[in-house]
């Protein structure tokens, strides 16, 4: 678990105006722990960097992530990944026939 303790930890920005910050809670009796923010890092925000969100995604689960969570999770995006992939060859359908009618 080493590994894990000498990364800087803070909100994942997922696009220009959305941030996700992953909180781990650990289960035993009587104890739930909670990872908490320093206010500095909250005014660290700026251009999107998809690579590092990425990364610190994958850091955050601090070594606890489950296999087939991230199996399940890469199905999920596959599916959102096509949608978006269709989504998009429309309308570069619909832009390519609004060019060739012109």
């Amino acid at each position: 678990m080493d590994e894990f303790t000498d990364y800087k930890r803070f909100p994942i920005q997922i696009s220009r105006t959305t941030y996700a910050v992953m909180h781990m809670f650990e289960y035993e009796p009587d104890h739930i722990e909670d990872i908490m923010l320093p206010d500095e890092i909250l005014q660290k925000m700026s251009d999107v960097d998809y690579d590092l969100a990425a990364d610190q995604f994958i850091k955050q689960f601090e070594g606890s992530v489950c296999v087939y969570f991230l199996r399940k999770l890469r199905d999920r995006i596959n599916t959102e990944l096509k949608v978006s992939d269709e989504k998009e060859k429309v309308m570069k359908d619909k832009l390519k026939n609004s060019d060739v009618a012109q």
